[in-house]
């Protein structure tokens, strides 16, 4: 999935962006997951994402394989930081990738809920 700088990104989309460092010393780039709604993501120039990675795993991740991804592919099997949760905007995303189950959106705001009320 190319980028189209015309298209409106969809909750439950993965993109690749340059993700910055917990220090901001610098970025990587890396992939995340949309999860701010479509009305949301059609009337603002960031998205809320989470970001996605293949080396921590902790109490608020949630893991993330082909098998999860309707179209498009991923190449490792993952986690999604719900912890790590931020906005950017929509100029800096560099590829999408890929899209998920919406059973991956209810689980990462299951998450998110148990990170806020626990």
């Amino acid at each position: 999935m190319e980028r189209n700088p015309q298209k409106e990104y969809l909750q439950k989309e993965i993109i690749l962006f340059p993700c910055p460092y917990s220090d901001f010393s610098a970025t990587k780039i890396r992939p995340g997951i949309i999860i701010s709604n479509n009305n949301y993501n059609q009337n603002q120039e960031d998205l809320l994402i989470a970001p996605i990675t293949t080396k921590w795993k902790n109490k608020y991740s949630i893991s993330l394989n082909q098998e999860d991804i309707i179209e498009g592919r991923i190449a490792h099997d993952s986690e999604i930081r719900v912890d790590k949760i931020m906005l950017i905007n929509k100029d800096l995303i560099i590829n999408q990738i890929g899209i998920t189950t919406n059973e991956i959106l209810n689980k990462i705001a299951e998450k998110l809920i148990e990170l806020l009320t626990n």
